[in-house]
C-alpha cells in the first residue's frame, strides 16, 4: 500500500512546486523562482538557463537582481551540486563581483571550495 501512496506524494509535490513557481512569476519574485526550480528534481538542470533568462529581463528592478544575487550565493553549494562547470559559468559571467563571498559561503566544503576556483581557472 505504501508503494502506492509514495509516487502520489511526489507527483503532488512536483505540482506544488510548479504552481508555486507560476505565483512566483507572476508577482515578480523571481529569487523564489531559483528556489523552485533546485527543488524540482526533473527541472534542477535547468535552473542556470532561469537565472540566465531572468537576468535578461528588461529593466530588471535593483531589489530584484540583489535578490537573486543573495539567492545564487547561498544556493552554491546546491548549484555546484548540479552542475559544477555551469555554476562556475554563471559566476563567472554574471555574479564575478561576489566570487569573494562565494569562496567565504563555501568555507565548510573545502571540496567544492576547490571546485569553484579549478572550474573559474579552466575558463
Amino acid at each position: 500500500m505504501s508503494f502506492i501512496v509514495l509516487p502520489f506524494f511526489i507527483q503532488k509535490k512536483k505540482k506544488f512546486i510548479q504552481v508555486c513557481e507560476e505565483i512566483y512569476r507572476k508577482g515578480k519574485k523571481y529569487h523564489k523562482v531559483v528556489g523552485c526550480y533546485i527543488k524540482d528534481e526533473e527541472r534542477k538542470n535547468n535552473v542556470f538557463e532561469c537565472i540566465k533568462d531572468i537576468l535578461k529581463i528588461p529593466n530588471l528592478p535593483e531589489d530584484s537582481k540583489s535578490r537573486l544575487r543573495k539567492v545564487v550565493v547561498t544556493s552554491i553549494p546546491e548549484l555546484i551540486h548540479i552542475d559544477g562547470t555551469e555554476t562556475a559559468n554563471l559566476v563567472l559571467e554574471h555574479f564575478a563581483e561576489e566570487h569573494e563571498n562565494i569562496l567565504k559561503q563555501l568555507e565548510a566544503f573545502p571540496n567544492l571550495q576547490y571546485q569553484v576556483i579549478s572550474f573559474s581557472f579552466s575558463f
